[in-house]
C-alpha cells in the first residue's frame, strides 16, 4: 500500500515494511532525528533553533549527516539523484548544506552551490517563458531547499536563507536551480515576490 502523506510505497503485512514505513514517515513529518547533529558546527542559534553548515571541509560525520538528509529530501520531493555525497570530492561549486535543527532533528535543508549560467526574469516572464541574456560572474544558487512536512509554513526556509547570507555574504542577491517541484516553485514565489534569478 501507499501512504497517504509521505507516500511510501509497502507491504503492510511485512513487518519489516511496516518498521521501513515509520521510518520514513517520521522523517519526511518530522525532519531526522540524529544526536550527533548537536555535534554540527552552528552558525545560528535563536531559542530551540539552530542552524548549522555543512561543507567539504567539515567532519566526515557532518558530511555524512548532509547526505542522510539529501537522502531523505530526495525521497520526499520524487528525485532519482543525491542532492550531496559525502565523499564527492570538492568542485567549483563549492557546495554548502545548511541544515535546520531542532530537538536534535534536521528540520530544513537547503544546498547552496556556486553556478554562473543565471539567467533574471520576473514570474510573468518565467510563466511565459522568455528567455533573457545571462548575468555575468558566478551565483550562489539554491540546488534544492526542503522542510519537513510537519515544519512547513513555520518560517524555517526564511530563517535557514538569513543564516546562509550572513555566512556566504551574497545579501539578498542569490538564483535559483531549475527544475522546481510545485512546492519549490510556491517558496521561491514567496520569498521572491517581483524579479528572481535561475541558474543552470
Amino acid at each position: 500500500m501507499k501512504c497517504e502523506v509521505c507516500e511510501f510505497n509497502y507491504d503492510e503485512s511485512s513487518p519489516k515494511d511496516r518498521r521501513r514505513h515509520r521510518k520514513e514517515h517520521d522523517s519526511i513529518v518530522n525532519g531526522l532525528l540524529d544526536v550527533q547533529l548537536r555535534r554540527c558546527r552552528t552558525l545560528v542559534k535563536d531559542g530551540p533553533r539552530t542552524v548549522v553548515v555543512i561543507n567539504s571541509e567539515s567532519a566526515r560525520f557532518e558530511r555524512l549527516l548532509a547526505q542522510t538528509v539529501s537522502l531523505i529530501v530526495a525521497g520526499d520531493a520524487d528525485y532519482s539523484n543525491l542532492a550531496y555525497a559525502a565523499d564527492e570530492p570538492p568542485d567549483e561549486r563549492q557546495v554548502h548544506i545548511f541544515l535546520g535543527i531542532s530537538d536534535d532533528r534536521a528540520q530544513a535543508y537547503v544546498c547552496f552551490e556556486r553556478r554562473s549560467r543565471i539567467w533574471q526574469y520576473t514570474w510573468p516572464e518565467y510563466d511565459r517563458r522568455e528567455t533573457h541574456e545571462g548575468h555575468a560572474g558566478r551565483m550562489w544558487t539554491i540546488g534544492y531547499a526542503w522542510t519537513s512536512r510537519g515544519n512547513r509554513k513555520t518560517g524555517w526556509l526564511k530563517c535557514v536563507l538569513d543564516a546562509a547570507s550572513k555566512h556566504l555574504g551574497f545579501g539578498t542577491q542569490f538564483a535559483f536551480y531549475e527544475p522546481f517541484t510545485p512546492d519549490g516553485e510556491a517558496a521561491a514565489r514567496a520569498i521572491c515576490s517581483s524579479s528572481f534569478m535561475i541558474a543552470k
